[in-house]
């Protein structure tokens, strides 16, 4: 219950609680699983990525790994922190088995956009369009699980700005968090910055 006030606090942007209640979380648990540990831990890593506090979220990040070694989404995300810090060809290789075995598109979302900071194009192509085409499946059948991934997607290595603002604004309609509304600040920005490079 704890864990889900934390998340709850950090969805809504009260940061310090959200600290604190996660710290509550971790000192109230008994149990001898380290799965909770692990998804707690996930999920305070989520809150600092997001508010681009991108050392803290390697360290949370960095604890499920360990906990539970194969936790894909703490090494799909760990991988998304190295690339923010500019180290794209580590992120690259934490990615590759996470795209060769998954059929969540982020993973070879992420991976394409690595290999596109290294120049690797040719290599990038095949998992930026198998994301392409995973995204394609998936948006329409769970809309509010995938809409806003796939906006990133497009705004990003998808180089589809009209389809990443689509999808921001009906993960807008959707939700109306902070991160939605930032979601359709960059779609908007990047549509300009579009229409600016256009001859």
């Amino acid at each position: 219950m704890l864990s889900a006030l934390a998340v709850l606090h950090a969805e809504s942007g009260n940061i310090a609680e959200a600290v604190h209640v996660f710290r509550e979380a971790r000192n109230a648990y008994r149990g001898v699983s380290p799965f909770p540990l692990a998804q707690l831990d996930f999920r305070r890593g989520v809150m600092w990525l997001r508010e681009g506090e991108l050392p803290a979220a390697r360290e949370a990040f960095d604890g499920p790994r360990y906990r539970v070694p194969g936790y894909a989404p703490a090494i799909g995300h760990l991988a998304e922190v190295e690339l923010l810090c500019g180290d794209a060809d580590a992120a690259a290789n934490r990615l590759r088995p996470l795209a060769e075995t998954s059929d969540d598109p982020e993973y070879a979302s992420h991976l394409a956009l690595a290999l596109h900071a290294v120049g690797r194009h040719q290599e990038a192509q095949p998992w930026r369009d198998r994301a392409a085409e995973r995204y394609d499946e998936l948006v329409p059948r769970h809309p509010e699980a995938y809409s806003d991934h796939a906006c990133d997607f497009w705004l990003q290595v998808g180089a589809d700005v009209d389809r990443g603002l689509q999808l921001a604004l009906q993960t807008l309609v959707m939700r109306q968090t902070t991160r939605s509304y930032a979601s359709v600040q960059r779609a908007r920005a990047a549509g300009s910055q579009s229409a600016q490079d256009t001859p």
